[in-house]
């Protein structure tokens, strides 16, 4: 089994090995030299790095290349996870005095050097801070936020003032139909870019077929111009909806989103079987 327990540096010369077939025979930091990291504009599945590769006079190799790869993105590694540090017995001054607690909690092995360190206030017990990898990071890429406490926090700790709670969006009318705002919630409906955006799904524009059909063809819900009686079981009545109009997900109170560019809405009618709007996230395709 692999571990990442390993210092940046040595992290990638590791992956330069193995992948050379050098295993057996090690290219070591003392017959190489690894230029500083550049983060690439391509950050797909293969890679998001460049770095320079040369060899040190002397030490038997000659010249250089340029090598990518992928760094870690420290918020895709602890993905829906905020670290907990838990330590009664430590007062950090600063955010590098937390390594030691994050390299043993999470098999890592994060030095000084890799982070953007930071001082706390005096007397810190309590901390939500922000773990900011160095641009000359050789292994690690991004931020992740991550708290310390001396002792683990009771629920009390962090209970919304009431004003808090009133403020959250989107509020629900409830009623004796079902709720729409979250059947289409969720979906990536980037596919189907030109049947949502403002130019064929304005505000007030009615809901056509052939607007239905794309709809369709990305899930398998049921849907259906027809209303009242007609509407058989299982399917979700269109008829007569109006779209609410393409907005940027990250003006939208309601239904904002960070993984998407645009966000429309399709406003049922009061005839529908549903009660409420259909939601679609999406980006423009490249």
């Amino acid at each position: 089994m692999t571990t990442i327990a390993i210092a940046s540096q040595q992290l990638l010369l590791d992956a330069i090995n193995r992948d050379n077939g050098l295993s057996n025979n090690p290219l070591t930091l003392t017959e190489i030299g690894l230029g500083l990291p550049v983060a690439s504009t391509v950050n797909n599945a293969t890679f998001n790095t460049y770095c320079t590769v040369y060899g040190l006079r002397g030490q038997g190799y000659s010249g250089s290349v340029q090598v990518k790869y992928r760094r870690y993105e420290l918020d895709k590694m602890f993905l829906n996870l905020t670290p907990m540090l838990i330590d009664p017995n430590l007062t950090p001054t600063k955010l590098s005095d937390l390594l030691p607690l994050f390299n043993s909690q999470y098999g890592v092995a994060l030095t000084t050097n890799d982070i953007v360190d930071r001082d706390f206030p005096a007397n810190t017990s309590d901390i939500l801070v922000d773990l900011v990898a160095k641009d000359t990071n050789w292994a690690w890429l991004g931020q992740i936020t991550v708290r310390f406490a001396q002792a683990l926090p009771f629920i009390t700790d962090s209970v919304p003032a009431n004003t808090a709670i009133d403020a959250i969006n989107p509020s629900i009318t409830y009623s004796d139909k079902q709720r729409a705002e979250y059947v289409t919630y969720g979906y990536d409906w980037t596919d189907i870019f030109s049947t949502l955006s403002a130019t064929d799904a304005g505000a007030g524009n009615p809901i056509t077929a052939t607007q239905m059909a794309a709809i369709q063809s990305l899930t398998t819900l049921l849907f259906t111009l027809s209303t009242g009686a007609d509407v058989k079981a299982g399917e979700i009545s269109l008829g007569g909806a109006v779209w609410g109009g393409q907005v940027l997900a990250s003006s939208s109170t309601d239904y904002n989103s960070t993984d998407y560019t645009y966000v429309n809405t399709l406003v049922l009618n009061a005839t529908s079987n549903y009660a409420g709007v259909l939601i679609f996230h999406y980006n423009q395709p490249t």
